[in-house]
């Protein structure tokens, strides 16, 4: 696992497609709006984290550098946190 420095947090998108019913995957790229995902580390160097991992985030389209385990991204670049209780 990799430890995020400075303003940067590792998040996994959420993947958008359908199961064929071989059990292939046919993925949809979204162009428009935020983007799912769900929050896997928060660099320790934060002052004021207003996110934890386990948080399911919005992100902005285009944002971060793809690792093996997620993406990395800016902590800037998430724009909101979506409740768990869906309101």
């Amino acid at each position: 696992m990799i430890t995020p420095l400075g303003n940067k947090v590792i998040i996994k998108p959420e993947v958008l497609g359908e199961v064929t019913t071989d059990g292939g995957l046919i993925i949809k790229e979204q162009r428009i709006g935020f983007h799912k995902a769900t929050v896997i580390a928060v660099s320790p160097d934060l002052v004021d984290p207003r996110i934890k991992p386990g948080d399911n985030v919005l992100f902005e389209p285009g944002a971060g550098t793809e690792i093996e385990d997620g993406l990395v991204v800016n902590y800037g670049n998430i724009v909101g946190v979506i409740s768990p209780d869906g309101e």
